[in-house]
């Protein structure tokens, strides 16, 4: 593509100096860095910042299973060394809305907080309360109170902090949520009143316990000690080999209110927060750079003729990027723009509604991008007049159901996008079918415009391997809406979803009021 015009900036040294810190002006105006090789860090073999120490004899009672971790995991007192924002464990606010805090990563990959079980959920046999939950015959209760099977929580009672993680009323609404208390005689747990999850809690629905220093039992797992700053760390491979980070800094690059500046060729990982935030700006870029191991996402940018370019992000906390740019009264386009990027193992922590791109404002366009690798969906829009071409999204909504690669939903004013030559495979879906059984692909779609959405061209694009259907239309007949053929296969719907059922009446007489044809 052609590379964006950045207008050149004059400034005196002195202009440069009233703007910059000493330091700031000796970087980047006198390119006052140190040549490779040299410097006082050059061939050091001091322990650095955050030494690690083996961890000391084990014995029978300690909070470590002896049996599995003697001779595997090292410990470092972080506090000792400096650091003393630890971060906190909290609930998340609402679903799908949690921070990790601080977090560990070895050889550019994050590693695991210890939890139980190791792989997978753990089903709620049965769930208790004073006030009962019932949305259209789904019923359950609003208390947070619920019976484990087996004797496996008797290990944390004595704990801090204890975090589930669930998927407590519907399989497309987690939330981390924190335990209040155990009761092992008759196994139950009550999580704590606030937050709770607003759907609430029913039978057969799924979590998994974290935040256990008693549950560190496998490689690539780690727990840290609040109180005393201790981190307990269970390398994958040789820990002299390797080299392991804490996150710290909540944002590595924050521009508010620039225009004409470009970044390239950088590296951002191992933030709290998002990596790269970008606010208000005009003809801003980033470009060929890789953004990894994040807290939140991987960017954040708003404002007019700025994006993202030819850019590799991956193993995000929350999703890649936010565009947000343009004006919706007036129709006034963006230009917003995020090309030739490619987004893989996003959504880690918090896996719902958390895309590779999120898209809204008027007028922006994504393109020629690779996303794939991710639990719920790609792509999430919003406003009006976007263009989404070019891209290859495949094997996402590997751990929810009821979604589709590319989403929008809720506002029958968001109208005049465009979604065109894409290519779309192996939409997997992951849920149970009529008999309880966990399988996959299942229930997903491809497009999938959900309550109250239309306005949408969809032209020229194939669909392979979509569990339902290539689309998925809320309101029928969908006013600019081009589907193409359904693919014939073992996995493949119809080209389009369904009709929309009587229940959706309501919805077709709102969209009418508005006076959108329908």
């Amino acid at each position: 593509m052609t590379e964006p015009y950045v207008a050149p900036v004059t400034k005196t040294d002195d202009q440069w100096r009233a703007e910059l810190s000493p330091m700031e002006f000796k970087v980047l105006r006198l390119a006052g860095t140190e040549l490779p090789f040299t410097g006082e860090y050059t061939d050091t073999e001091d322990e650095g910042v955050g030494p690690l120490a083996r961890l000391g004899e084990l014995r029978p009672g300690d909070r470590i299973e002896v049996r599995t971790a003697r001779g595997q995991v090292w410990q470092a007192d972080l506090k000792a060394q400096g650091i003393t924002d630890l971060g906190t464990m909290e609930a998340g606010k609402s679903w799908g809305a949690s921070a990790p805090g601080l977090e560990v990563f070895f050889n550019d990959e994050p590693m695991t907080l210890s939890r139980w079980p190791n792989e997978g959920y753990v089903t709620i046999p049965e769930v208790f309360g004073e006030r009962p939950q019932d949305i259209r015959g789904t019923k359950g209760f609003m208390d947070g109170i619920f019976r484990y099977e087996g004797d496996r929580p008797t290990r944390w009672v004595d704990e801090k902090d204890i975090m589930l993680h669930g998927y407590w009323f519907w399989d497309w609404a987690d939330q981390r949520l924190k335990v209040k208390s155990i009761d092992t005689e008759q196994r139950r747990i009550t999580l704590e009143p606030e937050p709770q999850h607003s759907y609430g809690f029913r039978k057969g629905m799924y979590y998994y316990a974290y935040n256990l220093l008693p549950e560190l039992d496998r490689a690539g797992e780690w727990y840290l000690d609040r109180d005393s700053g201790i981190l307990y760390f269970w390398p994958p491979s040789d820990l002299g080999q390797g080299q392991a980070m804490v996150s710290l800094v909540p944002t590595l690059i924050r521009v508010t209110g620039a225009s004409d500046v470009s970044f390239r060729g950088l590296t951002l990982e191992g933030t709290r927060g998002t990596a790269f935030s970008a606010s208000g700006v005009n003809r801003v870029f980033l470009a060929q750079s890789v953004i990894r191991n994040t807290g939140a996402w991987g960017a954040g940018m708003s404002g007019k003729e700025s994006g993202m370019l030819g850019c590799d992000l991956y193993n995000l906390a929350d999703g890649g990027i936010s565009v947000d740019g343009g004006e919706r009264r007036s129709l006034t386009p963006g230009g917003m723009v995020v090309d030739n990027c490619h987004f893989y193992r996003f959504g880690r922590w918090n896996p719902i509604c958390k895309p590779a791109v999120t898209m809204n404002g008027v007028g922006n366009r994504m393109s020629h991008c690779l996303v794939n690798d991710a639990p719920h969906m790609a792509v999430m829009w919003g406003g009006n007049d976007h263009i989404f071409e070019f891209n290859e999204m495949h094997s996402v909504v590997r751990g929810a159901n009821d979604a589709g690669i590319m989403y929008a939903g809720y506002n029958p004013a968001m109208r005049g996008h465009v979604i065109r030559y894409n290519y779309f495979h192996d939409i997997l879906g992951y849920g149970r079918d009529a008999s309880g059984k966990w399988v996959s692909p299942h229930f997903a779609w491809g497009v999938y415009l959900d309550d109250n959405a239309g306005g949408v061209d969809v032209i020229g694009n194939i669909v392979v391997r979509a569990p339902r259907a290539g689309l998925r239309p809320w309101l029928r007949p969908m006013p600019a809406l081009h589907a193409w053929p359904g693919e014939t296969g073992a996995h493949a719907g119809s080209p389009l979803g369904y009709a929309a059922p009587a229940g959706c009446q309501r919805s077709l007489r709102t969209a009418a009021a508005l006076g959108y044809p329908i």
